[in-house]
């Protein structure tokens, strides 16, 4: 695997294989350091890098997706539990208005539906 990145890099650098084994020899270099070596361009993050990239693509202002979407941990946790364990947890920080988030996802659930829909103008709840 070495090998193939030392390759890799020479290529990407315009620098002899010898050269990056020279500089690297299997170490890791801060940002700064590797800079000084001649191992990278500018200093920077994930973000200044594809903003790099795209302008070298001449793509312009680029779309990032992150995948997989980042959930919020209340809703992390919740997909994570089963529904028993849900149903207790949301009484237990929402007290009465457990019957409040029962209806929302109720709505949401009808919102995600598609074609004719039959609706009742109220909701049933039998305990």
């Amino acid at each position: 695997f070495y090998d193939t990145f030392k390759q890799r890099v020479a290529d990407g650098r315009g620098m002899s294989v010898e050269a990056v084994d020279a500089v690297g020899q299997g170490r890791v270099w801060t940002g700064t350091d590797a800079k000084a070596r001649g191992l990278v361009d500018e200093l920077g993050g994930l973000e200044d890098a594809i903003a790099a990239a795209a302008d070298m693509a001449g793509i312009g202002d680029p779309k990032v997706v992150k995948l997989p979407e980042q959930k919020e941990f209340f809703q992390q946790l919740m997909e994570e539990l089963n529904t028993q364990t849900r149903t207790w947890v949301a009484s237990e920080w929402l007290g009465e208005d457990v019957e409040l988030l029962k209806d929302l996802q109720l709505a949401r659930r009808a919102k995600d539906m598609t074609g004719v829909q039959a609706r009742m103008p109220y909701v049933l709840r039998v305990h």
